[in-house]
């Protein structure tokens, strides 16, 4: 070192004072053995730690899960919101909305129903108003549908029975007719005979037979018809005949009943749709003697006051409702219902008739 560049005492004492203070503060230096030092090797410095950037995230509110509401809580709130809609404040008018909106729900299924099956109504009703104006039953359509179908079959045993009930309805036609056809000869009814022998005797040709036995059948039907319709014609007549007189019968009864007993009418109403049943299975000419035999068996509990005599308009034009004879005519218990008074009129009617009763 050039002798201007070297440092001064003072200088060199400052230095090693700086030194000394630096070796303090580091602590002492550490011992190498001479094996583990390697000649002309690096010195491997170590790198301070680098010390990680701790990043903090955000915190995010996680968002409120709604329970999942079933069909009939959302059908509750929704019929909640409704009935505010409607302006609905009161509990019982919210309540009574509920209760009708319920009941809405199961008329409309029904509706559906109804609407689904209006249409085989409609035509059942058609068919059986033709049943009804043809004088046809059921068992006369079914033959005929049966026929019908075999008639669309395929299947040759079938056509077979088919073909041979159609010969048999052909045959029914023409003798309807009264003419030569279908399997059926005129001539071989006893009718007409004469005309059957004067055809063999050669008088007539077959021809000219068979049309007057044509003549002759269709003059005995038209007579035929002409008196049942006179015959119906007078039973319906004397039926209505037989019906009025019963009314007055009954009209009549009913008079005397409200004369003597002041409760004829209870009686009457119970025993209404009793004598109604057996009317309809008896004559008009019945009518009265059935009603006195089912009035004399009606007993009504004992009044807790006494009741006002009844005034009742005699019926006219219908079927007096029913009464009863005074109480003390009557040896059968009291009667629990209307099945008992049922009982009751049919035991007197099998004992006016001297037949022993079933109940």
């Amino acid at each position: 070192m050039p002798p201007e560049l070297a440092p001064t005492p003072e200088e060199d004492a400052v230095i090693e004072a700086a030194m000394a203070s630096a070796a303090e503060q580091d602590g002492p230096a550490p011992v190498v053995e001479e094996s583990e030092v390697v000649a002309d090797e690096p010195a491997v410095v170590e790198e301070a730690p680098v010390e990680e950037e701790v990043v903090e995230e955000p915190v995010v509110d996680e968002p409120v899960v709604e329970p999942e509401l079933t069909e009939d809580e959302r059908a509750a709130a929704a019929l909640e919101e409704e009935a505010k809609s409607l302006g609905l404040r009161t509990q019982k008018a919210t309540d009574r909305f509920r209760e009708l909106s319920a009941q809405a729900k199961q008329i409309e299924p029904l509706q559906q129903q109804v609407e689904q099956l209006s249409r085989p109504a409609e035509m059942w009703t058609h068919t059986e108003q033709f049943l009804e104006q043809n004088g046809l039953d059921l068992n006369t359509m079914g033959r005929a549908l049966t026929m019908a179908a075999g008639i669309q079959s395929s299947d040759f045993s079938v056509l077979e029975k088919t073909a041979a009930g159609l010969e048999m309805e052909l045959k029914n036609v023409y003798q309807k007719l009264g003419r030569q056809g279908g399997g059926y000869d005129p001539l071989a009814e006893d009718g007409n005979r004469d005309l059957r022998e004067a055809v063999e005797n050669g008088d007539v040709d077959q021809a000219r037979a068979l049309e007057l036995a044509a003549l002759r059948h269709k003059a005995q039907t038209y007579e035929t018809q002409q008196r049942q319709s006179i015959e119906s014609r007078q039973q319906q007549s004397e039926a209505e005949q037989s019906r009025a007189a019963a009314v007055d019968e009954l009209n009549a009864l009913g008079e005397e009943y409200t004369a003597i007993d002041p409760r004829f009418q209870e009686k009457a109403a119970i025993l209404e749709p009793v004598m109604k049943t057996l009317f309809a299975k008896s004559h008009p000419s019945q009518w009265a003697s059935l009603y006195r035999d089912a009035y004399k068996q009606v007993r009504l509990p004992a009044a807790t006051a006494p009741a006002a005599r009844a005034t009742v308009p005699p019926l006219r034009n219908q079927p007096m409702r029913a009464g009863t004879t005074p109480a003390s005519a009557i040896g059968d218990p009291e009667p629990s219902g209307m099945d008992d008074v049922m009982n009751l009129a049919l035991k007197a009617a099998a004992a006016r008739d001297g037949v022993p009763f079933r109940g």
